[in-house]
């Protein structure tokens, strides 16, 4: 069972909250089950309680993680438009377990990324870019970018728990699915404002 910072212990029910949350996203599902339990051990393990009007992301942070709001609510304060306050059960920035899906594509809301923002640098016959100029682009955009046109802060004490690429990474290697996770890299995807993948072409598997 795990604990916050706070050393409170967190309640069992927060395992199956998460599994219910887990089964509405796109990423986690296309991957094989044994992964996604792993992944959902990760999650658990990050639960940690968040005192009221704290700042989960800010404006001036890249967002490198998923978050899931397991307890308690978050509101979304952007001055370009009006985003509900989101409830237990929620979740944002899902596109950053993806390789490229979380990159500073700065796409229309809903509108499609075939492979991330560097893909028509190494896909487009007539804009062909060496290999070293692809990369140096990657590497910009990973320190640069990309953010949420939003803040993000706790309304109340809210349990939170969190998942990076580079965590999701480990659990494919550990659980010998490291292709899978790549070759979801690859596939088309739609985004919305919260950077939660709303089209991925890839089949869900039940957890």
């Amino acid at each position: 069972m795990g604990v916050s910072a706070s050393g409170e212990l967190i309640a069992p029910a927060s395992v199956s909250d998460l599994a219910t949350v887990v089964r509405r996203m796109r990423v986690l599902p296309a991957l094989p089950v044994g992964c996604q339990m792993e992944a959902l051990r990760s999650l658990w393990r990050s639960l940690h309680w968040v005192p009221p009007k704290s700042e989960v992301l800010s404006l001036s942070n890249n967002y490198d993680r998923l978050f899931v709001v397991v307890k308690g609510e978050v509101e979304v304060l952007s001055a370009n438009k009006c985003i509900p306050i989101m409830p237990a059960g929620s979740f944002f920035c899902e596109a950053a377990l993806l390789q490229h899906g979380s990159g500073a594509h700065k796409q229309q809301t809903g509108s499609a990324v075939r492979g991330g923002p560097c893909w028509p640098l190494t896909r487009c016959t007539q804009r062909l870019l060496p290999l070293p100029a692809v990369e140096l682009v990657e590497v910009f955009l990973r320190r640069c970018g990309p953010r949420v046109a939003a803040r993000v802060q706790t309304t109340q004490q809210s349990l939170i728990a969190s998942l990076t690429r580079q965590e999701l990474m480990r659990v494919a290697e550990l659980q010998n699915c490291s292709a899978a996770l790549h070759e979801i890299d690859g596939l088309p995807l739609a985004c919305n404002s919260l950077r939660n993948v709303t089209r991925l072409n890839a089949e869900a598997r039940t957890l």
